[in-house]
């Protein structure tokens, strides 16, 4: 009796831990609102995709400033960009409403890394980030790399 408490005890425990929160899928995610950032990914992103022929279905909410900024500067630029109505959050390489897009701004310590993901193509870059007084500069340490 006393071995099937413990089992169920042992389970009900392992059960709860899988309920805490998990870290994020792509891990630490920075604050970067950046005009410079923003820019340089819309110029990345239309060197492969042209603005006026490509529509761009979100699968994720956007309420970062990078996030904000982003998608701003996307229309500025001529795309459609249709906005996240919640529900699938996955990646497929074609939504009905335009190709899936999605982005990450990740911070390794004084690096950052933006990842764009439209449709079954991923486009990143690293920079360097520096502390210029009241703002930050941010250095390209490299090309934009594009993964079919």
């Amino acid at each position: 009796m006393r071995f099937v408490l413990c089992v169920l005890g042992l389970s009900a425990v392992a059960l709860v831990s899988g309920c805490g929160k998990q870290p994020g899928m792509y891990g630490n995610f920075a604050e970067a609102d950046s005009v410079e950032l923003v820019q340089d990914a819309v110029n990345a992103l239309s060197t492969n995709f042209p603005p006026a022929k490509t529509r761009l279905a979100l699968v994720q909410e956007t309420e970062d400033a990078f996030g904000v900024a982003l998608v701003e500067a996307l229309r500025a630029d001529g795309y459609d960009v249709a906005e996240y109505a919640g529900g699938d959050t996955s990646l497929p390489a074609l939504k009905p409403d335009g190709l899936a897009f999605a982005y990450v701004v990740d911070d390794q310590d004084d690096e950052l890394r933006v990842v764009l993901h439209v449709g079954s193509g991923t486009l990143s870059r690293m920079y360097r980030v520096q502390d210029a007084g009241r703002a930050f500069e941010y250095i390209p340490l490299g090309f934009w790399t594009f993964r079919q």
